[in-house]
Formats: C-alpha cells, sequence, structure tokens
C-alpha cells in the first residue's frame, strides 16, 4: 500500500491528487485500506483553506469537528475544551495540525471510541 514517508514533502503532489495513487486505486477494497483513504482526503479537504495546504488551522480543524464527526461534538464546539486539544496535539507548537499531529488525534479518537463500545458491551452482559 502507497504511504509517504512520515514528514516528508508532498508538495509534488498536483493540488487535486487524491488518495490513494491511480495506480493502487483499484487494490484498496479492503475495510481497513478504505478506512486510510477516508481518514488522508478528510484531512485534505480541510486542509489548506487558509495558509499551508498540509496543515490544519484552528478554523480548519474546527469545521472538520463540526462537519465530520458531528456525534463528537454533539453540534457545537467548547471552546475551552477545544483550546486545550489543540494545544495537546500541536507538538511543536506551530499553532497548527499536520498530519502526523492530526493521526495522533485520530488514534485518541479510535480508543476513546474502542473503550466506549468495550464498557457497552460489558454493562450488556451484565444485564444478562
Amino acid at each position: 500500500m502507497y504511504a509517504p514517508p512520515l514528514g516528508s514533502d508532498l508538495s509534488y503532489l498536483p493540488p487535486t491528487a487524491g488518495f490513494p495513487p491511480a495506480h493502487l486505486e483499484a487494490k484498496m477494497e479492503a475495510p481497513l485500506e478504505k478506512a486510510l483513504e477516508v481518514m488522508v482526503n478528510t484531512f485534505h479537504k480541510y486542509s489548506g483553506g487558509d495558509g499551508d495546504k498540509y496543515k490544519l488551522n484552528k478554523s480548519e480543524m474546527r469545521e472538520l469537528l463540526l462537519q465530520e464527526m458531528p456525534a463528537f461534538v454533539r453540534g457545537k464546539i467548547d471552546e475551552p475544551g477545544f483550546e486545550y486539544l489543540m494545544k495537546k496535539l500541536d507538538s511543536n507548537e506551530d499553532e497548527e495540525l499536520d498530519f502526523q499531529e492530526y493521526a495522533v488525534f485520530l488514534a485518541l479518537a479510535a480508543s476513546l471510541c474502542n473503550e466506549f463500545f468495550r464498557e457497552c458491551s460489558d454493562e450488556n452482559n451484565r444485564k444478562r
């Protein structure tokens, strides 16, 4: 599967280039591969509207959360919580999220989902 090296400069890609590259598109059929494709494309859908095209600034991340994760934010952003999240994710302190920092966010979100569903399963097992 295609994946650019971590921290690599992707400026060689044309502005409309999506993920995966055309020569791998037919091979990306497994559910996890499709999920990776959605995560990458979602990042690039929101990044670069206001500045660096390979980073999410606060307004872009806010929009991503509202549009792509409405159940997580319940239709509105808690500003102190959002500022805290951005500060914790922004490891290089440039006030934007690059793809690696965004990937950390996705890993944390996936971990929370796993914990939630495990607790629901445990609760359902106790009711039996």
